[in-house]
């Protein structure tokens, strides 16, 4: 906060989520076991900005330039209203094998998306921008390995795994 600027909160909201998940497990043979599941989210923002206008004054409230600390007498302006809403469905599909009592290995992929935050919502507080700016969810992709060796007091496991994230949100300063 600089000298003589308002004070305090300038935005309130709501985020509203809603989720249902679901998942099953299929014993294909004695050996092969297939897994998928899902999750449909419905989440919906409601934010309250509160502007202010500028109101440099040379002199200060109180007509002395050397009190630095009201020089800046803001005025308050109009509250803007952004809502936002987001459906979105992220599901998993896996494969586990056990070629034998030693050694087994399953490969998963995924497929999911992430709503943007709330201060994503709240950074969207001019009419321009509740016009016209509506951020997309992250999309997340991942295939995903898995390998299990366990002989004696020997046991590994490796995990190797791919992520790609799409439209990934960077704040701007």
């Amino acid at each position: 906060q600089a000298l003589g600027t308002v004070g305090g909160n300038d935005y309130h909201g709501t985020q509203k989520q809603y989720s249902v998940f679901f998942g099953d497990t299929w014993q294909v043979t004695p050996e092969l076991t297939l897994d998928a599941g899902g999750r449909w989210e419905n989440i919906n923002y409601d934010v309250f900005n509160q502007t202010f206008a500028a109101g440099f004054s040379p002199t200060g409230a109180d007509g002395n330039a050397l009190t630095l600390f009201d020089n800046n007498v803001p005025s308050i302006g109009p509250v803007y209203n952004t809502k936002r809403s987001y459906k979105m469905f992220n599901y998993s599909f896996s494969a586990a094998y056990e070629f034998s009592d030693q050694f087994n290995a399953y490969i998963r992929y995924t497929n999911g998306k992430k709503s943007p935050d709330f201060g994503g919502i709240v950074a969207i507080n001019t009419p321009a921008q509740i016009a016209t700016v509506f951020p997309k969810p992250q999309q997340i992709q991942q295939v995903e390995l898995g390998l299990k060796y366990q002989e004696g007091a020997i046991n590994l496991q490796l995990f190797p795994f791919y992520s790609k994230l799409s439209n990934v949100n960077t704040p701007q300063s």
